[in-house]
């Protein structure tokens, strides 16, 4: 093979490479437009059904003594048991020993699994008793439970904001008994987390090099992606409310940008209830943006009824300073 030959099949070579790139980047911008729609809502049943199944203990019975555990118990060697073979009435006399030894010890194994038996019994009605207790608390509004809840609702989102690696979920909720309203503080994504990258090249060095999306398209992809989660995080909760103890949210989104140790705030909603329509989120053309524009209260960079995203969304950090309607976190 000539030189002019091994170009071509390096250059077929990194083609292939800059092409399967190109692709994996697709399917990762794809992905963002699926964020908006949570997998699966939750339900207080599935709830403590999860409690009741994870806390609950379960009989395990001793099993039966076997002839050889028996044997063992007497102290009778397995050579002198084999030896009784050859005489009739020393094997009548052994096993009449084994067998008196068995009985003995099959009654203590059944005490011992009666008393098992009745100790699970008795912690699992216990544990049905305080999770119904649990529900009725629910119901009627007390704020742990509440909180409780939403935390299992919230932790049960399993999704990947780059189609690969599943989000690591950071967030803090707080249930106000008085108002109905629960405070969501959730970290969202930072400008820093999510590539820019659009497509990849090969130059005329045969390198395969990233190509950036243009500054307006990644900032309106960006924004998107923050707008979606946030309706994500909401419609999941309010989906998930199949006891109507939430009547509104505000929900707090901050991102903690590259030497920095407090989350900085980027947007705060107040969102009642009404204002949800769960079954349009799920529509091809809603508009997240649009959508939150009409909630009862909005905190953002920019102005949310403009078609144009803020460009203080791709400082790090925003220099404008976003108050939150009301938090959970001492430091914003």
């Amino acid at each position: 093979m000539n030189e002019v030959d091994d170009r071509a099949v390096e250059k077929e070579a990194v083609q292939n490479e800059a092409s399967e790139r190109t692709r994996r980047e697709r399917n990762r911008i794809y992905s963002y437009s699926t964020l908006r729609v949570p997998c699966n809502m939750v339900t207080t049943r599935d709830y403590f059904e999860q409690e009741y199944a994870s806390r609950r203990k379960r009989y395990k019975p001793e099993k039966d003594v076997s002839f050889q555990k028996a044997r063992s118990a007497t102290g009778i060697s397995i050579w002198r048991y084999l030896k009784s073979r050859f005489s009739k009435e020393e094997k009548a006399k052994i096993d009449a020993e084994i067998k008196s030894s068995r009985e003995q010890m099959q009654k203590d194994v059944e005490a011992g699994n009666r008393y098992e038996w009745e100790r699970c019994e008795r912690f699992n009605q216990e544990l049905e008793r305080k999770i119904d207790s649990r529900k009725e608390a629910l119901t009627k509004g007390d704020s742990r439970e509440i909180e409780l809840y939403f935390d299992y609702v919230i932790q049960s989102d399993d999704y990947s904001v780059d189609n690969e690696v599943a989000y690591n979920l950071d967030y803090r909720i707080g249930f106000n008994e008085v108002t109905k309203r629960l405070v969501i503080d959730y970290r969202l994504p930072s400008c820093n987390e999510i590539s820019d990258i659009k497509e990849w090249k090969v130059d005329k060095f045969l390198n395969v090099i990233p190509k950036s999306m243009p500054k307006k398209e990644y900032l309106k992809l960006y924004e998107q992606i923050i707008m979606d989660i946030t309706i994500r995080v909401i419609s999941l909760v309010f989906g998930s409310d199949d006891m109507d103890v939430i009547s509104e949210i505000v929900f707090n989104g901050s991102c903690v940008y590259d030497d920095m140790d407090s989350p900085v705030v980027i947007l705060s909603v107040l969102v009642k209830r009404k204002a949800i329509d769960l079954p349009r989120i799920r529509k091809m053309d809603f508009d997240s943006k649009a959508t939150m524009s009409r909630f009862s209260e909005i905190r953002y960079l920019g102005d949310i009824k403009s078609d144009a995203p803020p460009t203080a969304l791709l400082d790090a950090p925003p220099l404008k300073l976003i108050t939150p309607i009301e938090s959970n976190l001492s430091i914003v």
